[in-house]
């Protein structure tokens, strides 16, 4: 891992759309095949069964989270890397990891009796066997990012999820239930890791580097702590729905949520890994930087964003045609969860900028606002209905938004009138045309009675809405958008 040239200006562009390209690729694919094997699996088993299980993935994501130790973002970012740099870093985080599994294997029959969820902790004991691989999977991980090796990762994806996802889709059908998703992720792990150290990008060694730990630890210790805040502050209605409402409306929080957090994966997480990657090479020049930011945003604004507002203004159609009458209220609870989904996708791409800028610290702060609003507002009104709760978990989620794009406006110095437009010009759009699709619902479902075509419908008009309001308000965006995504030069 060489000191390497500062790219130049085209270069990076094309990076970003390949980059972007196959993180979509790697992204959809496998969370699509996830998502698909989740329908099949909330079919199958009743709102309680699944409540418990969301609670043993709980634990499936805290582990790594808190092993990683933020060092993988800090890989990414950091512009000139040894082989010895890395062997600190991993040897601390697997240390971390195999103590909280530990804690995870003493304390496991002892939350089972405290939530009263018999069974739970046999899947606590897989899932801590499935943490033990992921661990030193997310370092490759890591160094194929840093190396924009995206295709590799978008091509074990694919491959592993589909395997996985039709033996769990198997399992299911022969009566497995939850062991299905248990056996499915433990699959996608062992192989995923196989895969990654079968042609690493490093191999450990026993050099150690204090210097450049310390330089490592600068940028993923704010990271680290960033992703704890995030992680208590958005799984804090997960603890309350369980020891307040129980594990069968949780259940049905948990498969409401999920398309939420696949989207967010999806459209949110195929472009923070290309642009944190591109944007962390040109982290000096501000007049790139500024670029591709407003290009970003402009793009999310106007197609992702407006994509969770017709997911909300077509929940009803939608929940029905994918879990069907089992899941009695799901729609109601889809609705402010895609809102809420329409503001995070555009302000998440803040996240990946003040990172490639080195400022973890302001996102760290953004965060902590967040956080204390989130745990203010449930507390003091967080005795209510699954709905009601879920809404005042969006509203706390969003109340650090203006403060967000504060902090990267403070740094990019655009024009303030021009960055309020960029922003909420398409966000008007959506929000009419949202109101349009549910005034006309009862008008469409008189004549059509199938959720699947009525859905089908209504997002067609959704969709005629707000493309017609762009092109009135501001047809350059088109142009924008279009110069986003073209890829001059395809290989």
């Amino acid at each position: 891992m060489s000191k390497q040239n500062t790219p130049s200006h085209e270069s990076i562009k094309d990076a970003v759309k390949h980059g972007i390209l196959w993180s979509v690729i790697q992204s959809w694919g496998g969370k699509l095949i996830t998502f698909a094997t989740s329908i099949i699996l909330a079919r199958l088993l009743g709102p309680e069964e699944y409540g418990i299980v969301g609670v043993a993935f709980l634990v499936l994501t805290f582990i790594p989270m808190i092993a990683d130790f933020g060092f993988g973002v800090a890989i990414i970012q950091k512009k000139n890397l040894s082989d010895e740099d890395l062997n600190f870093p991993f040897y601390i985080s697997l240390t971390l990891g195999i103590v909280l599994l530990f804690f995870l294997l003493f304390f496991a029959s002892f939350i089972e009796d405290y939530l009263k969820a018999p069974g739970l902790s046999n899947y606590l004991y897989a899932i801590a066997g499935i943490s033990l691989v992921t661990i030193p999977s997310c370092f490759q991980e890591s160094l194929y990012v840093r190396n924009m090796l995206f295709r590799p990762l978008a091509y074990r994806r694919l491959f592993i999820d589909f395997g996985a996802g039709i033996i769990a889709v198997i399992l299911a059908f022969k009566g497995f239930g939850v062991w299905s998703l248990i056996i499915q992720a433990a699959i996608s792990s062992v192989f995923g890791f196989i895969w990654l150290w079968a042609k690493p990008q490093w191999l450990p060694t026993f050099a150690i580097s204090t210097k450049s730990f310390n330089d490592l630890l600068k940028v993923g210790l704010p990271i680290f702590l960033e992703r704890i805040r995030e992680f208590f502050s958005t799984k804090l209605v997960d603890f309350l729905i369980v020891s307040l409402i129980g594990f069968a409306a949780y259940g049905i929080y948990v498969v409401a949520s999920r398309l939420y957090t696949i989207l967010m994966q999806l459209l949110h997480g195929a472009m923070f890994n290309a642009l944190l990657t591109s944007l962390s090479k040109i982290s000096h020049d501000l007049v790139r930087l500024r670029s591709i930011y407003i290009k970003t945003i402009a793009f999310c604004s106007t197609v992702t964003s407006p994509f969770f507002v017709l997911l909300a203004a077509i929940s009803p159609e939608v929940m029905d045609v994918l879990f069907g009458t089992k899941w009695v209220g799901i729609d109601k609870v889809s609705v402010p969860l895609m809102l809420m989904g329409a503001i995070h996708t555009i302000q998440h791409v803040n996240g990946a900028f003040l990172t490639s800028i080195a400022k973890s610290g302001l996102t760290l702060l953004v965060g902590l606002t967040k956080t204390l609003s989130t745990v203010l507002i449930l507390y003091f009104f967080g005795n209510a209905d699954l709905v009601s709760l879920t809404w005042l978990f969006a509203i706390s989620q969003l109340t650090v938004t203006p403060l967000s794009f504060y902090a990267v406006w403070s740094q990019i110095r655009f024009p303030i009138r021009d960055f309020l437009k960029l922003i909420l010009e398409s966000t008007v759009g959506s929000i009419l045309a949202f109101f349009i699709v549910t005034y006309l619902r009862d008008e469409v479902s008189a004549f059509v009675s199938m959720s699947f075509l009525k859905g089908l419908i209504l997002a067609l008009v959704f969709a005629i809405v707000h493309l017609v309001y762009i092109l009135i308000v501001n047809p350059k965006r088109i142009d924008l958008i279009y110069e986003f995504v073209k890829d001059k030069k395809r290989k």
